[in-house]
């Protein structure tokens, strides 16, 4: 009977041990996931305290991700923050103390090109949505309609179309640098009838190995022809035909 209760009493006890183990496992599984969350440091470019408040808030409640936030007043602060750190977005407001409207999007996007610019309003109008982003805005949303899940999503989808605009002008860019070498190369190349030297655009005579190599970028690696080795070397050629 005994070692039945004590059978009872062990396996009761390894329930109990597995079921601690679940658990704790568990936790550190959280805690790798929540070490693992995306990092996007963000520049919110806002007068209003109050909005700017809000806004951090909602950056704080989204699950999905950890965002780092730096806060400005005026223009010329993220002008200069963002010329000496990088961020992965700005939150843009129009109404700024030293400057407003359409013009704000124009200078931030004018001094970083790359920069993924959301821009926040407490304006409704279309009009000026669409213009920020013929300006190079990614996104446009009114404060009014902002919460915590429309906020992150609304910054990791801007990130994401900038990512594949980006992507696209390198590829627009290696096309068109392909196509001008089809081009260079499908023209009339005056060439030297003695010394075999080409005529460049300006005007001036280099040697072939020159002009493909700046035409091109390819890279050279001298050698010598079987028959230049029988003209320059005629000693070779007896010794071969020995």
């Amino acid at each position: 009977m005994f070692f039945v209760n004590g059978i009872h009493v062990l396996n009761r006890l390894s329930r109990n041990s597995a079921w601690k183990m679940f658990r704790l496992q568990r936790i550190s599984n959280l805690k790798n996931t929540e070490n693992q969350l995306e990092s996007i440091a963000v520049l919110v470019v806002e007068d209003n305290p109050d909005d700017a408040l809000l806004i951090s808030e909602f950056l704080a409640e989204e699950s999905g991700c950890e965002f780092s936030i730096k806060v400005v007043t005026t223009l010329a602060d993220a002008i200069q923050v963002m010329g000496e750190n990088d961020f992965d977005v700005v939150l843009l407001d129009l109404t700024l103390p030293d400057s407003t409207g359409l013009d704000t999007v124009r200078k931030i996007v004018g001094r970083f090109s790359n920069a993924v610019v959301i821009v926040l309003t407490g304006l409704s109008d279309a009009q000026i949505a669409v213009q920020s982003v013929r300006y190079g805005a990614q996104d446009y949303l009114e404060k009014k309609d902002i919460s915590s899940m429309w906020l992150g999503r609304a910054i990791r989808h801007a990130m994401e179309r900038k990512r594949i605009m980006s992507r696209q002008e390198e590829l627009f860019g290696d096309l068109t640098a392909a196509l001008n070498e089809i081009e260079m190369l499908q023209k009339v190349v005056p060439i030297c009838a003695n010394c075999k030297k080409i005529r460049n655009d300006s005007d001036e005579w280099e040697t072939m190995e020159d002009f493909l190599r700046k035409q091109t970028k390819s890279a050279f690696d001298p050698n010598i022809c079987p028959e230049c080795i029988t003209i320059l070397y005629p000693v070779m050629k007896i010794n071969k035909s020995k």
